[in-house]
């Protein structure tokens, strides 16, 4: 089934501030999915951590194609930039 929806890169802003947090947030909202097929632009390992810090009940899947992402709730597509020293 060819999807649809337009796919929203959404970037995690400063990995210093609470960008990662907000993104994270935003992409655990049914609504959003309903509407588009999101995925974060941004570190991983920096959204990792965020979730963890967070306790958000969310996996983190890094993509380095948007081929790669799945577009479920539950699961945030992001497109890694595997940034050195994050």
């Amino acid at each position: 089934m060819e999807n649809k929806k337009p796919v929203i890169g959404i970037t995690m802003g400063d990995p210093a501030g609470i960008g990662p947090e907000i993104a994270l947030k935003a992409l655990g909202s049914q609504d959003l999915y309903d509407r588009s097929s999101p995925l974060i632009v941004g570190d991983g390992k920096v959204l990792e951590r965020a979730k963890d810090q967070m306790g958000l009940p969310l996996e983190i899947h890094k993509i380095k194609s948007v081929a790669e992402a799945r577009f479920r709730p539950g699961t945030v597509d992001v497109y890694d930039l595997d940034r050195p020293g994050t």
